[in-house]
């Protein structure tokens, strides 16, 4: 899409009428005098150089000097740049020290685009007239194109200091200023200009970009405006003109870009839509429409203002780009092939050119793309990341020194992030940034977002050590405060999401930096450091998906706050009817959640086709977004299903959306982008997967979360085929489904992947690791944090006393079967049974700590040996401690390991029998 901000200078210059055609001018011939006499009163009547183009005088070697001079504006003014240059030269050559056809001269040059030679022109000028204000300014605009910014300014402040009153040079200095990332100042120079010319709505336009830069969109909404108003002021006096109206789209599409930064997007729209009305022809006018729609979610008039712009201008890689997003959005796979294909060419031209990428990585991830070209995407995107910040020309942050940490020191760690609120990053991670163990690590949360007034940022803000809203600060200011605070490892929790300020982590403000959550799938990024992931998303196979450093965490990388935040989904009295959403009740229902853009045609096949083979069934869908509805209910009509069969719903609350997800019988996800925190919402509500694990990191997010709630080998399937019989399998066996479903349940508790205290820790232990190898390693590198390494039982300082109390008269053959199954790890055992021993030494015989259940954690997956070894363990602490609450704690073991197991009948009986 075109720049969301354009400067005013850039504005094509106006020409004059052409009054005398060449031939004409040949048929003056009048002496020179009089010509020189004749152009001055032109200029004076018709106003500067447009006058010159009536060219009334002859080419006459006998024209005096001041004639010559006349002669080469006249021509230059015209365009003739040649005959203008050979004016200029026979001044020169009757008059060397002639300033001001030095400059002539300079200023063709430039017209041209040699600022090298109109850099030399114009230091000839300041020989021989060291004050000649002209010259400074015109090297200014020399400096500055060569990108020489410094001697620019130079230039312009000698100007200013010769010329106080001239707005024009405020402006130029206040360009150069802008684009030095010297915000504050390019404010204030644009400010002095419009002082010293109220009427200059050029100046206007580009202050309120300087505004824009510095998030002061208020204040740019008014400059815009202000600019407007002048630009009809104008038009009211002396009619639009070519140039006017190219001034006129320009604010507009200025101010739209301000007001979708404030989430105006109905305003922004209206704006947009001025601008194709006054240029109509321009195709990036109709791809920024398109832009403005899509992000209002008006698909459908996306569609059609993009394939405007592609009507205008077929090769537009940028416009083409958002116009498949818009179709994958609406399901619409009508020309799917050959679109994909076209975009993927554009793709590989982009990278072999080094040209900005116009597919967003975010994007790509839903889209049929070799892995290998998505990660040179990625690379090529972050690449221009970098530039972009190269370009702020901040100074390298100096970093804390690399010392390991040593007794009562806290790592510190920082959370950046435009989501700390109503949005499914605060839903899953809400409880996490508060749980950090306070001795250990110090947390500060960076908000790239204004608070939105709900319960989920207010607790956020309420339970991690230190929070700040830095909505209002530019990327530059919070990169500094970040370094500032003494940041030693720095998390993205956004990636190439929308609201995201990658240029703050390619400025290095911190000397560790890691990508997670946010964006499922590499950065490409040099400026991040690592990845964190787990071996289900990422097999070793699949290592050359990503460019990062990868970190494994020992279960699942993908968090959930759901046994904090969501309890009352297990009580199964919460749940609502099936009629409360226009199910049927009689009906065998599968669902998906996921949104539209995840779906793909080869999926939608095999979901027809499972359909068809469960005649009593439907599928339950999510109008998100509204468009895509007809076009499924076609494209099923078309593979011989019953449109009435699709059902869909409107997008609800969390907690609702949760609780209803445990309506349908069994969730069918998609295998290009996963049900990633739609995974997590509807194993929560106990209602079983069928997931289809690919290559990319977003298509395995759901594996891995069916692994963690042990259930991997029942809901991840390795084909479609695979993933259609099972689903059907599944619909066709309710004995089968239901003591799948019934597991499931029992295991929420227990499971891993709900457990977010044992997540949080593994999580430290992993930052901890990060800032060790920081101190002690060349660079980053790859590293797994092992289950036994994270075994939640022996850390945490004020833990080990309670988990130890629990093997008082525990017997080594208890412990020994729950080390053969895999339970628990041998250092555990050892540091256990150590302690233990001592404890029974010193007849140090204390009140046993209830179980809190935690023993009872580990059974979410666990073998027929394993549950018998849990069941043996249970009877012995029985035997071994007449202080515990036994009978609590067996009831829930009972729960876990099943009561059909011969082992829980024959000590359930006992239990009884001593009551």
């Amino acid at each position: 899409a075109a720049s969301s901000e354009i400067s005013a200078s850039a504005a094509p210059q106006s020409s004059a009428l052409d009054f005398y055609t060449s031939q004409q001018l040949q048929q003056f011939a009048v002496a020179s005098s009089v010509l020189l006499m004749a152009a001055r009163f032109c200029k004076s009547k018709f106003a500067s150089r447009d006058a010159a183009q009536l060219s009334w005088w002859s080419q006459s070697k006998q024209a005096d000097f001041g004639a010559y001079l006349e002669l080469a504006s006249a021509y230059a003014g015209k365009g003739d740049t040649t005959s203008a240059h050979h004016y200029y030269t026979e001044v020169l050559r009757l008059q060397p020290t002639c300033a001001v056809a030095w400059c002539g001269i300079a200023a063709l040059y430039s017209s041209t685009g040699d600022h090298t030679r109109a850099l030399l022109s114009y230091q000839e000028a300041l020989l021989v007239h060291p004050n000649c204000v002209d010259a400074y300014i015109g090297l200014g605009a020399a400096c500055k194109e060569l990108s020489r910014s410094e001697e620019a300014v130079s230039c312009y402040q000698i100007a200013i200091q010769l010329q106080p009153g001239c707005a024009r040079t405020h402006a130029a200095l206040a360009g150069v200023y802008f684009e030095q990332g010297h915000l504050e100042l390019s404010v204030a120079c644009y400010s002095d200009a419009i002082a010293l010319e109220p009427n200059f709505p050029e100046a206007y336009n580009d202050l309120g970009n300087a505004l824009r830069a510095l998030l002061r969109c208020q204040e740019a909404v008014q400059c815009y405006t202000a600019c407007l108003q002048l630009h009809a002021q104008t038009a009211q006096v002396h009619g639009t003109t070519h140039h006017l109206l190219y001034s006129i789209a320009v604010t507009y599409n200025n101010l739209a870009s301000v007001l979708k930064l404030q989430n105006r997007n109905d305003e922004a729209c209206a704006c947009y839509e001025h601008v194709t009305r006054l240029q109509p022809d321009s195709a990036e006018s109709h791809a920024n429409l398109g832009n403005a729609y899509k992000d209002t979610a008006r698909q459908e008039q996306a569609i059609l203002a993009y394939q405007q712009a592609l009507a205008l201008k077929p090769d537009y890689p940028a416009a083409l780009a958002n116009l498949v997003h818009s179709l994958q959005c609406v399901c619409d796979w009508r020309e799917r092939k050959a679109t994909f294909h076209r975009l993927e060419m554009d793709i590989v031209r982009q990278i072999y050119s080094g040209q900005p990428t116009s597919v967003q990585p975010f994007h790509a991830m839903a889209y049929p793309l070799n892995a290998n070209l998505v990660l040179e995407l990625t690379r090529l995107h972050a690449r221009h990341i970098e530039l972009a910040a190269e370009r702020l020309r901040v100074p390298a942050f100096q970093h804390p020194p690399k010392n390991l940490l040593k007794a009562g020191q806290r790592l510190k760690v920082g959370y950046l992030s435009s989501d700390f609120g109503n949005h499914p990053l605060s839903h899953l991670m809400g409880s996490v940034f508060g749980s950090h163990a306070r001795a250990d690590v110090e947390v500060t949360c960076f908000a790239l977002s204004a608070a939105d007034g709900t319960e989920w940022r207010k607790r956020i803000e309420g339970e991690v050590e230190h929070f700040y809203d830095v909505s209002h600060l530019t990327s530059v200011q919070i990169a500094t405060m970040v370094n500032q605070a003494g940041v030693q490892v720095l998390i993205d929790l956004n990636g190439y999401t929308k609201g995201a300020r990658n240029e703050i982590f390619a400025l290095r403000p911190a000397p560790v930096q890691v990508s997670y959550m946010g964006f499922p799938a590499t950065t490409g990024a040099r400026f991040i450091d690592y990845l964190v992931l787990d071996r289900v998303v990422a097999p070793e196979h699949l290592r050359h998906c990503y460019s990062e450093k990868l970190v494994y965490m020992p279960h699942c990388y993908f968090v959930n706050d759901y046994k904090q935040a969501h309890l009352d989904v297990l009580d199964p009295s919460t749940r609502p009817s099936r009629t409360e959403f226009g199910l049927p009740e009689d009906r065998f229902i599968f669902s998906c959640s996921n949104q539209l853009y995840k779906y793909d045609p080869e999926t939608f096949t095999t979901w027809c086709n499972i359909l068809r083979r469960v005649p009593n069934s439907v599928l339950w869908l999510l109008r998100f977004p509204p468009f895509g509805e007809p076009r499924i209910k076609s494209e099923a009509a078309a593979r011989g299903i019953d449109p009435d069969r699709i059902i869909f719903t409107d997008v609800a609350d969390k907690d609702v959306h949760i609780k209803r997800s445990g309506i349908a019988d069994l969730f069918l996800d998609t295998p290009m982008c996963n049900a990633h925190t739609t995974g997590c919402d509807t194993l929560w509500a106990g209602c079983p997967v069928i997931t289809l694990p690919l290559e990319r990191m977003a298509s395995r997010v759901c594996a891995s979360l069916c692994h963690a709630a042990g259930f991997g080998e029942e809901m991840v399937v390795g084909s479609q085929s695979e993933y259609e019989e099972r689903a059907v399998e599944l619909a066709l066996s309710p004995a089968k489904l239901s003591d799948l479903r019934s597991r499931l349940c029992a295991a929420r508790l227990s499971a891993h992947l709900f457990d977010t205290k044992e997540w949080v820790r593994d999580f430290e232990r992993c930052l901890l690791e990060m800032w060790r190898i920081y101190c002690t390693e060349d660079g980053p590198r790859d590293f797994e944090m092992s289950p036994q390494d994270s075994f939640h039982w022996f850390y945490g300082s004020m833990d080990n006393l309670i988990y130890c109390s629990i093997v008082f008269g525990i017997s080594y053959n208890s412990i020994a079967f729950l080390r053969i199954s895999g339970l628990i790890s041998h250092n555990w055992i050892k540091e256990v049974w150590n302690f233990s021993t001592i404890c029974r030494i010193g007849r140090v015989r204390g009140k046993i700590i209830s179980f809190h259940m935690d023993l009872l954690y580990l059974a979410s997956s666990i073998s027929v040996s394993s549950k018998v070894s849990l069941i043996l363990f249970v009877r012995n602490l029985k035997n071994g401690s007449k202080e515990m609450d036994f009978e609590r704690v067996w009831y829930k073991s009972a729960t876990v390991c099943g009561t059909a197991w011969p082992q829980t009948i024959a000590i359930t009986y006992e239990l009884l029998s001593s009551r």
